[in-house]
């Protein structure tokens, strides 16, 4: 019996400190609050750590104790409860209600900020209208077109899944060789009956080709060495799958910082293309230091010119040193050797 009592008197002792809750507006504003945690309730349709992604309010990790707790700041805060609201209208709950405490301490300064969700009835896609206007696709694509649209009457109108439609049927064209696209869109909202009905206008040029292109910005790189990371050649039917691997390669040269391709504005169905790019320095020199348990301190030095003789041949050295290994190492790159697509190492 003495035993059940000293366990009810320590469980008694361990129970948290009561807690007494606020509004933000009662809190007192002399005091500099810190933020012990912030929890959610009501949630649902939206997880809780999307929530608290969007928040500026973050309290401190789980998995670093050791830090101190962050300060509160109230007027964060309650820009994160207007943040909240706009996530869940975003997610299709117009009707959706945001609360919110702040539970005080019988002692300190930490608070934690509980925040309440009445998510109330989301509005669902009442009808998607697609008029696939210009140039009309054959009747096999066109039903593909629509087969695969990512917003669907009956489910839950998302302005994601709303703008990727958009998305999705200006990049299917311009991948099918029509540069000369474009999509509209529009959603109306009725809240008192909970239902969008969306739209989308598609007005599509011929099929295309690519015309020419040009080269601006280039300085100390040779244009030809931007050329031969076209992923197309004139006359090839347009893909915007090929201009976004041009992007790509011509990145990987690492000789620029910015890379654009932007394309003629006419409605003709060949498609001249200017490339811009800015150049980054040629060359590049890396020095770094660590330390771990078996090789103690180690260091590490290296040198790479990335257009090495010209024509975006790479040429490097490194260096590593520890007190158990020393290493010396050399490697050269040759682009588009034996073949266009191949590089030689």
């Amino acid at each position: 019996m003495r035993s059940l009592a000293g366990l009810l008197l320590l469980v008694a002792a361990l129970r948290p400190l009561p807690l007494r809750a606020v509004q933000l507006d009662a809190l007192d504003a002399a005091r500099e609050w810190k933020l012990r945690a912030v929890r959610f309730r009501g949630t649902r349709a939206v997880r809780t750590a999307d929530l608290g992604h969007v928040m500026a309010t973050k309290p401190r990790p789980w998995f670093a104790p050791w830090r101190r707790l962050p300060d509160f700041d109230p007027v964060a805060f309650r820009t994160d409860l207007e943040r909240l609201s706009r996530l869940y209208r975003s997610h299709g709950y117009y009707h959706v209600r945001i609360a919110h405490d702040i539970e005080l301490p019988a002692k300190g300064d930490a608070i934690t900020a509980v925040v309440y969700v009445d998510e109330g009835l989301p509005v669902h896609v009442e009808r998607v209208d697609v008029a696939l206007g210009g140039t009309e696709l054959p009747a096999a694509e066109r039903t593909l077109v629509l087969e695969h649209l990512p917003i669907v009457a009956g489910r839950v109108f998302t302005e994601d899944a709303y703008n990727r439609a958009h998305v999705y049927l200006r990049t299917y064209y311009r991948e099918h060789g029509y540069a000369r696209v474009a999509v509209e869109k529009q959603a109306q909202l009725d809240l008192e009956h909970d239902t969008a009905t969306v739209s989308y206008q598609v007005e599509s040029g011929p099929p295309c080709v690519f015309g020419e292109t040009h080269v601006r910005g280039t300085k100390a790189v040779d244009p030809a060495v931007v050329r031969r990371e076209l992923a197309y050649d004139p006359g090839d039917p347009f893909r915007q799958s090929r201009v976004d691997r041009t992007r790509t390669n011509l990145l990987n040269l690492s000789l620029f910082h910015t890379v654009r391709l932007d394309e003629d504005r006419s409605g003709d169905s060949d498609v001249t293309v200017r490339v811009r790019v800015t150049e980054a320095p040629k060359r590049e020199v890396r020095l770094g230091v660590g330390y771990d348990t078996e090789e103690q301190v180690r260091g590490l030095a290296s040198w790479r010119d990335y257009d090495f003789l010209g024509g975006a041949r790479q040429l490097g050295f490194s260096a590593t040193a520890s007190f158990i290994h020393r290493a010396l190492t050399a490697d050269f790159l040759q682009p588009h050797f034996p073949g266009r697509q191949n590089r030689t190492r």
